[in-house]
């Protein structure tokens, strides 16, 4: 008889806990939901930018139209 009571008040116990836990998630679920709107969008990255001069990639011809445009534009600006 003390087992029987001892299995029904952990069924019932187990049962309780697990609910509590689900509506938990739920709610954090919903609330994530919600708050997503107010989130901005998150800053790009500038991770796999090529530091400045290090342009080890590009051809003669595209280094050399570069310089050219570098040089104009400093002509440009005195």
């Amino acid at each position: 008889m003390s087992w029987q009571l001892v299995a029904i008040w952990a069924i019932v116990s187990g049962t309780l806990i697990w609910f509590m836990r689900d509506e938990r998630v739920m709610r954090r679920i919903r609330q994530n939901g919600r708050v997503q709107c107010f989130v901005p969008a998150p800053a790009p990255s500038l991770r796999g930018v090529p530091a400045p001069g290090t342009f080890s990639n590009d051809s003669p011809d595209v280094i050399a139209a570069r310089q050219r445009f570098v040089d104009a534009i400093r002509n440009i600006n005195g």
